[in-house]
């Protein structure tokens, strides 16, 4: 048998949460699980999250969710919704209030005809 010693693997220094929207949106992606939706990577929406009420492979998703600091939780409520209504999708604000409590924000643009 070949001694490997030179190549066995050092356990990885991994820091995660490094800033406070990566806190923020761990906290919000924990809620969301704990809550039974399925959470994927929003960007191609415009987003930090697709939510769906179910199994991704099923269902299609109902909230393109952008998170922000608490500090900074005045979200635009026309680029929001646009982004939301153009995806057919509701908008989910998502935030980390001062108490450490997940807070949701959301509605449905439908625009003045």
């Amino acid at each position: 048998m070949t001694d490997l010693s030179p190549y066995h693997f050092r356990p990885a220094s991994w820091a995660y949460p490094r800033t406070e929207l990566e806190a923020i949106r761990y906290k919000v992606f924990v809620h969301l699980w704990s809550q039974n939706y399925y959470i994927t990577p929003g960007l191609k929406y415009g987003g930090d999250y697709l939510v769906y009420p179910g199994d991704p492979a099923l269902v299609h998703s109902h909230f393109v969710a952008i998170i922000q600091p608490w500090s900074q939780a005045m979200f635009p409520p026309v680029s929001c919704g646009r982004i939301g209504t153009k995806v057919k999708k509701n908008t989910l604000l998502c935030s980390v209030d001062t108490l450490g409590a997940v807070r949701y924000f959301t509605w449905q643009w439908t625009g003045l005809a």
